[in-house]
């Protein structure tokens, strides 16, 4: 078990130098710990993202079947805020901004009081 794990260490180590000569830098311990950790970070998102966006696509169906019951956007905009909170702490920073937009686009039409018209669904279909 020694073997493999000193093994492991040994590609981390030689990975994060390769990735930080690319940076122009050279790695340290703390650097390539950091790397360890961000990568399980993005490993558990990815987990994670999935379960809540098979939510959102659950959540979305249900307010098509009924556009007058709102529970459904309701969890729609809490699921969107866990992703976009687990994507921005994780660096999957595309996925954060997506689920931002989105998100602000379901508030703004709450607003706006457009949240039961066809254009509000189709552009919210297109989110995903």
């Amino acid at each position: 078990m020694v073997g493999i794990q000193s093994k492991a260490a040994a590609h981390r180590r030689r990975d994060a130098r390769c990735c930080t000569r690319l940076a122009g830098r050279s790695a340290s311990l703390n650097d390539l710990e950091h790397g360890a950790r961000a990568q399980e970070l993005v490993e558990l998102f990815i987990d994670e993202a999935g379960e809540q966006v098979e939510g959102i696509e659950e959540c979305i169906a249900n307010f098509n079947r009924d556009n007058t019951d709102l529970e459904p956007l309701e969890e729609v905009k809490r699921l969107l805020h866990t992703l976009k909170g687990g994507a921005r702490l994780s660096g999957v920073k595309a996925v954060g901004d997506l689920s931002h937009d989105f998100e602000t686009y379901i508030i703004n039409a709450e607003r706006e009081n457009t949240i039961t018209g066809e254009a509000f669904v189709d552009e919210m279909q297109s989110f995903y």
